[in-house]
């Protein structure tokens, strides 16, 4: 597929997935295991976004998107990401070429078009969700109201979309991870959708991963953001393999370390994404020091009783 024909391509009736939640026709698109990992530069605020998800589909074509605060570098990692990144958590997982053309049309502004992996997308920055909506609606994807919906706090941030689109033969698409590296003021995870009357209560398996220099907490709308977790107080097992698939030099994510994320929410409407932020350096410095706490206690406590006997005697 030539970089040239990615605007007809986008085309033929393409079902557009915000998340892992279609926009449209949503009978004719379900949700399957969704896996993510969001690795943290806080010195240079760059976040590595990859993702992984599952989707059963009576369409042959439909494509998904993810809105970032500045234009990423799109790319995609190997298939035994998750797994070789799972196994080493103790968790069992399911297991380019760029042009920056800066079209201009009807207030959308197309950034850059990249074919990679399979994929063909497109980055784009619209001045209103109107004039977003028509650019979609003009390249054949099928939408409604709720996008326009879902689109707005990101147009009114100034934020960029990235579209991806891709064939599904079978009806079954395990889509390749995709790797995106953007700047941000705070990492996060896009976890808004519309609602989704038609699948409303069914089970949402979504697994994170998170990994930064320093102690980080996920909130939603500042509220704590509930779900189980499982502390991964070291990568040095697979440091070497994230590096080399993340393509990022040797060395990079010494003392990286972070957490495990399952949720099985069944809906997320109403709820805000996922943005984590930075524990209090006092806090960060509890679990080093806390056997010396203890230590000093346990001593404070055992001259205690001995001043008590001599005190007797």
């Amino acid at each position: 597929m030539k970089l040239s024909a990615l605007v007809s391509t986008l085309a033929l009736g393409g079902i557009i997935c915000l998340g892992c939640i279609a926009v449209g026709p949503v009978s004719e698109l379900v949700a399957g295991k969704e896996v993510a990992l969001i690795v943290w530069d806080p010195a240079a605020k760059v976040e590595h976004f990859i993702r992984s998800a599952e989707f059963d589909t009576s369409v042959k074509s439909f494509g998904f998107i993810v809105p970032t605060p500045s234009v990423p570098k799109v790319e995609v990692v190997g298939s035994k990401f998750f797994t070789r990144l799972a196994k080493y958590t103790d968790r069992v997982t399911p297991a380019p070429t760029s042009n920056r053309e800066g079209v201009k049309a009807a207030s959308v502004e197309v950034v850059q078009r990249v074919q990679v992996g399979g994929y063909d997308s497109a980055t784009l920055k619209g001045d209103n969700t109107k004039a977003l909506d028509a650019w979609f609606g003009d390249h054949g994807f099928k939408r409604d109201q709720r996008f326009s919906e879902w689109a707005k706090p990101y147009v009114d941030r100034g934020w960029y979309f990235t579209a991806f689109r891709l064939l599904s033969d079978d009806g079954t698409a395990k889509l390749e991870p995709i790797h995106l590296t953007f700047d941000t003021l705070e990492p996060f995870f896009p976890y808004r959708e519309p609602p989704d009357p038609v699948h409303a209560g069914s089970r949402r398996d979504f697994d994170l991963y998170f990994l930064s220099a320093k102690a980080y907490k996920p909130v939603i709308s500042r509220k704590p953001w509930e779900v189980e977790a499982i502390t991964i107080p070291e990568i040095n097992g697979v440091q070497r393999y994230l590096e080399t698939d993340l393509r990022l030099p040797a060395g990079t994510l010494d003392g990286y370390h972070g957490a495990f994320y399952m949720d099985h929410s069944q809906s997320r409407n109403g709820k805000d994404d996922i943005v984590f932020i930075q524990e209090p350096e006092s806090a960060q410095q509890v679990p080093r020091n806390s056997a010396f706490v203890l230590a000093g206690i346990l001593v404070a406590l055992a001259l205690s009783f001995v001043g008590y006997r001599v005190f007797r005697h």
